[in-house]
């Protein structure tokens, strides 16, 4: 935030809409990261080369969503990790 939002109280349009990088879904509790459970959850991932290949990347499913998140995505319902 700049020293003119700081005094007027207005933050940047950036801050509004962008979470703070340790509440994207990299750090979330509802992103599966265990591949071999992810594997047992998806029935048929296997025929894209299991979710150790390139085709998961660094994707992850998530729980809560039951959907495909990437690292930097980010939701509302975010929980940290522990």
């Amino acid at each position: 935030m700049s020293l003119a939002g700081k005094a007027s109280g207005v933050e940047s349009a950036a801050s509004c809409h962008e979470p703070a990088t340790e509440q994207r879904c990299a750090g979330c509790r509802h992103r599966l990261d265990d591949r071999r459970v992810i594997e047992q959850s998806v029935a048929g991932l296997a025929v894209f080369g299991s979710a150790f290949g390139a085709s998961i990347g660094a994707s992850r499913l998530c729980v809560l969503h039951d959907r495909w998140v990437s690292p930097d995505d980010f939701c509302v319902r975010f929980s940290p990790l522990g």
